[in-house]
């Protein structure tokens, strides 16, 4: 039996999720979470042997969550969840540690399948995007965009969801001088100048559920 772990900020998708897999007798759903920050408590506790992360979430977005998780060394593999198909989600998805992309519109059968491909220590692309990755693979749809540290994308994050510096600093444990330091890099690693610019690339990104 396949133990897994839902992580979704949408009760309805984990509702979803959860019905495709507990009608087969190979999955067992042992635990769900609706934020990164509550799922790695839930992971920890339960052990699973997959994780279906959503990529964009309040808090610790899907990205963030997998690249702890992976850094981590952590055993149960992780299959990211979300309805964006674009070349950004994808390739950032798998620096993260994912071991497979499955987009929200995936039939029942679909999502077992995924499931039970990762489970197995391979690997799962829904075929809607699937192409993304032979591009990247071939170099056709050009060179990877700029990789932030996991510091400078939890700063971003913030930014895009709103918050001052004031309030990134005590979220972060770090003061407002280096916020500002953080978003002076992240700008200049992205060749942005504002932070209308800064949100609208994390909602392109999936490191906000903004828009």
């Amino acid at each position: 039996m396949i133990r897994v772990v839902i992580v979704d900020d949408h009760r309805i998708i984990r509702d979803g999720v959860r019905a495709s897999l507990e009608a087969s007798p190979l999955f067992a759903v042992v635990g769900e979470a609706a934020a990164g920050d509550e799922a790695l408590k839930v992971a920890l506790e339960t052990g699973p042997d997959v994780l279906i992360v959503d990529v964009a979430m309040p808090g610790l977005n899907g990205i963030e969550f997998a690249r702890r998780w992976t850094d981590g060394g952590q055993p149960g593999r992780i299959l990211m969840l979300s309805m964006h198909t674009g070349r950004d989600h994808v390739v950032e998805a798998f620096r993260a540690g994912a071991a497979g992309y499955l987009l929200k519109t995936a039939s029942p059968e679909r999502i077992r399948e995924a499931v039970s491909a990762v489970a197995g220590g391979g690997s799962f692309i829904s075929p809607e995007v699937s192409g993304v990755m032979i591009d990247e693979v071939l170099g056709s749809s050009g060179a990877a965009g700029p990789l932030l540290s996991p510091r400078e994308r939890e700063v971003l994050q913030y930014i895009a969801n709103g918050q001052n510096a004031k309030e990134i600093a005590a979220e972060l444990g770090i003061s407002d001088k280096t916020v500002h330091a953080f978003r002076i890099q992240v700008m200049r690693k992205l060749k942005l100048n504002s932070v209308a610019e800064l949100t609208k690339y994390a909602i392109r990104h999936g490191l906000t559920t903004l828009g």
